[in-house]
């Protein structure tokens, strides 16, 4: 596998960004990020202890972020995807 092949398929990992307000959403659909899902004022099951969750992509995590303003987060992994929440 080539090093651009790598990137790539680190750029496709899965990321949900959790415990998200409704400012969150709004700032993070304005900036038009490409993303896979989104619970809206819900949670996943399985995740409820998370909240409000929005699915997208490792490649999408730095503008992402800009959008959204979040100057702190803490990634973990779990499940096989990427978990990023906002630390104030």
């Amino acid at each position: 596998m080539s090093e651009d092949q790598r990137r790539r398929a680190s750029d496709n990992a899965p990321l949900l960004f959790v415990r998200l307000s409704d400012q969150d959403f709004d700032r993070f659909h304005g900036a038009h990020i490409p993303y896979s899902g989104s619970t809206g004022k819900g949670a996943v099951k399985g995740y409820e202890p998370f909240g409000p969750s929005l699915a997208t992509f490792t490649g999408c995590l730095v503008d992402a972020l800009a959008a959204m303003q979040w100057r702190r987060t803490e990634l973990t992994w779990r499940d096989g995807q990427w978990l990023a929440l906002r630390l104030v």
